[in-house]
């Protein structure tokens, strides 16, 4: 199925719009050059890809929607054994405090994003983003909260205090959507942190990766659970055991989570398994 920017000239949620950010987010760990051809050639929209510090991504503007897409992490190892335990920051935006260094995150990025959207200020805006870039993704959103963007996230980690995550829920409400595939770790972390929006949280979908294009269309129904604050973050036990696999793991690696091993957490993760299940959901719905 080929990306197609009309899904995005309404606001709403669909099962396409999910496939098409899911689609962006993959597309943001590639080369800036990639990213660039493909926005232009097969995607038909222009666009500003940023490279800022540990920040990359692209905003893409079609002919009525713009799509801020944020790549998550190379390194997913280092990111968990180095801030499972971050503090929290203020951020006005979100009515109370996140995980420090996802404000960093965006903070090192707002100027050049937010140029590109007020030079469209009448296009509909999405944000989206894998692991790491989904929790920058919405601290975007939230403070570009006047123009009433919408959100799908996936693979999101917690990042938000109790203050934080009411308020977003009561800000943006049905335009914020979370997806998280299975048994994925990195919707569970850090345990001391909140999670907001709307959750789909999928059964483990095993063939995600392998699933060609026949297999993804005559896979059968799955299951979807609405949550606010879901899934269930891991337990102190359980954290700690994270800690030691990741110690053990090479650090390089492409698409977030190369080289972090097969367990279902870590596989479940993968931004391919996500693109995979937006496709099944899209052809059995």
């Amino acid at each position: 199925m080929q990306f197609d920017q009309a899904w995005f000239s309404q606001p709403g949620f669909s099962w396409h719009k999910a496939y098409g950010l899911a689609l962006a987010c993959e597309l943001a760990y590639e080369p800036t050059e990639t990213v660039k051809e493909t926005l232009h050639r097969d995607w038909r929209m222009s666009g500003v890809v940023f490279d800022i510090g540990d920040m990359e991504g692209f905003v893409a503007v079609g002919t009525q929607a713009i799509i801020v897409s944020i790549r998550g992490t190379q390194g997913v190892r280092d990111w968990i054994n180095v801030n499972l335990r971050v503090p929290e920051t203020e951020f006005a935006p979100i009515g109370g405090a996140a995980h420090r260094g996802f404000v960093a995150g965006w903070t090192a990025i707002s100027d050049v994003v937010g140029d590109a959207m007020a030079e469209h200020p009448t296009k509909t805006v999405w944000f989206t983003g894998h692991s790491l870039g989904a929790a920058v993704a919405i601290l975007g959103a939230a403070a570009a909260a006047p123009i009433a963007p919408d959100i799908i996230t996936f693979g999101q980690p917690r990042i938000f205090n109790a203050a934080a995550a009411n308020h977003l829920n009561a800000t943006f409400g049905a335009r914020y959507h979370r997806v998280v595939h299975g048994e994925d770790v990195v919707a569970r972390i850090p345990r001391f942190y909140h999670h907001a929006g709307r959750l789909f949280h999928f059964p483990r979908m095993q063939s995600a990766l392998a699933a060609t294009a026949s297999a993804t269309a005559t896979a059968g129904p799955i299951e979807v659970t609405a949550s606010l604050d879901g899934p269930t973050p891991l337990s102190q036990e359980e954290e700690k055991a994270l800690e030691e696999d990741m110690a053990t793991v090479p650090t390089t690696g492409m698409a977030a989570t190369a080289g972090l091993g097969n367990k279902p957490g870590i596989e479940d993760h993968r931004i391919g398994a996500y693109v995979q299940l937006m496709a099944r959901q899209i052809a059995t719905s």
